[in-house]
């Protein structure tokens, strides 16, 4: 006696929930000899949906050799087979072998996807954060859990067979999809194949971006030591987070190149009214020392120019006008220390013990004679360097600076004293950037650049 052969798909599964919603509507009935129960028989309008359902798992697993690696990014490999043929027929105009003996319409194909997706937006727990998921890479889909799982296999099938419907009309084999409109709910608006621009908007919107809100550049190792304890003590705001110091290693670092590398803004060149954040905007602070190229306040504004004309003539030439000159200006800042950046924040008092305490040549110094060194270099505008330039062995500004923090933590946990503090300034400013600009979604509108 032979059984027949079983068939099994996992897109048998999309009929699950359908299942749960009848079982809690049938009832029970005793049997004649009263030794048992039985359910009614299904009536003929079940029967006909549960075979149209069946119908569907047919048809979406003859079509997921082909299409199911296109949706989900990945391939199962056979062992032992020719999987090079397996990627020619993925990328091949062959039909899967599997639709031989189904011949339905096109329009019958995007209607069935359509219902697909409605279903999976009428009962998707998720909501509106099942576009996080729609983003998100594909290896992860599988983490979902009960209801969210079942729509979002709703929607793999769905989208497997929009592919093949895709594949037809660019063989002249059915009418190209229609695009969906764009000011009213369509389903195929939730498509799982997004554009780099349905991407960004996402990530605008659920705000799950992890670039930062501004870039803090300071000049050297002392400062880089010092700013983040700064941002630490200042920064109990989940904001504050978001501001990324980093070290010049000098004062000749070219600003331009840090500029275009992180504030040049990602605009949708595409905007009519204004130009659209593709991401959330990240500033960048600049602090330096009041030296060349930044001595004076009018080569600081120079500089400043250079910096935004830079981030200017990296964007698309519809954005390179007057109006986002100005708006760049808004998010590109350079700020100067009043003096050297030790000589702004410790007493020579102050200097000259920290230096005794790392140094083995200043510890020989007699102290009043190092504070008196540092006093002279500070009044005769030289760089705190230069209190050390004839020393065999040159004290490093990293463990000054380690050295020099409680004297400066001391003074910020006074309050009557701390909005005094250049660097506690610069770290308040910092953070109320970042809070101003949190909600910012667009730039200056669109026009045509200066010829």
């Amino acid at each position: 006696m032979t059984h027949p052969p079983l068939w099994y798909s996992s897109h048998q599964l999309l009929v699950l929930r359908p299942i749960r919603n009848l079982l809690a509507q049938m009832q029970a009935h005793p049997t004649p000899d009263r030794l048992g129960w039985h359910l009614a028989p299904l009536d003929a309008r079940t029967r006909e949906v549960f075979a149209r359902q069946r119908s569907l798992a047919f048809l979406v697993e003859s079509l997921a050799a082909k299409y199911r690696p296109r949706v989900v990014g990945s391939v199962k490999l056979a062992a032992g087979g020719d999987n090079e043929d397996l990627f020619r027929f993925i990328d091949s105009n062959v039909n899967p072998p599997g639709l031989r003996n189904i011949e339905l319409p096109s329009d019958e194909l995007v209607g069935q996807a359509d219902d697909l997706l409605m279903s999976a937006h009428s009962f998707d727990p998720l909501g509106d954060w099942s576009q996080v998921v729609r983003i998100a890479d594909p290896r992860h889909w599988t983490d979902l859990r009960y209801d969210a799982l079942i729509a979002h296999d709703y929607r793999i099938a769905a989208e497997i067979i929009l592919r093949y419907v895709e594949d037809q009309a660019r063989q002249g084999k059915a009418d190209p999809l229609d695009e969906p409109p764009a000011w009213l709910f369509h389903p195929r608006q939730e498509r799982l194949r997004t554009t780099d621009r349905e991407r960004a908007e996402t990530v605008m919107r659920f705000g799950i971006s992890d670039r930062p809100a501004l870039v803090l550049a300071v000049e050297g190792h002392a400062e880089y030591e010092i700013a983040p304890r700064v941002l630490d003590m200042l920064g109990n705001d989940p904001l504050a987070s978001r501001i990324v110091i980093v070290n010049m290693e000098g004062i000749q670092a070219d600003v331009k190149l840090l500029a275009r590398a992180v504030a040049v803004p990602r605009l949708d060149s595409d905007g009519d009214s204004y130009s659209r954040l593709l991401s959330p905007l990240t500033h960048l602070m600049v602090v330096v020392d009041p030296e060349t190229p930044y001595e004076r306040p009018d080569s600081v504004e120079a500089k400043k120019n250079e910096v935004i004309e830079s981030v200017l003539n990296s964007l698309a030439p519809p954005h390179q006008v007057d109006s986002m000159r100005n708006d760049l200006a808004q998010i590109l800042h350079i700020r100067r220390w009043p003096a050297e950046f030790e000589f702004a924040h410790w007493t020579d008092s102050e200097l000259a013990d920290a230096l005794r305490n790392i140094s083995p040549y200043a510890e020989n110094l007699p102290r009043g004679e190092l504070e008196n060194r540092i006093s002279q270099h500070r009044a005769g505008g030289d760089t705190f360097k230069s209190v050390w330039a004839n020393w065999r062995s040159q004290p490093s500004k990293t463990r000054l600076a380690r050295e020099l923090w409680p004297s400066l933590e001391r003074r910020i946990r006074e309050p009557s004293a701390s909005d005094q503090i250049p660097i506690v300034q610069v770290i308040q400013e910092a953070i109320s950037i970042v809070h101003q600009t949190k909600r910012v979604t667009g730039m200056a509108p669109r026009g045509t650049p200066p010829q």
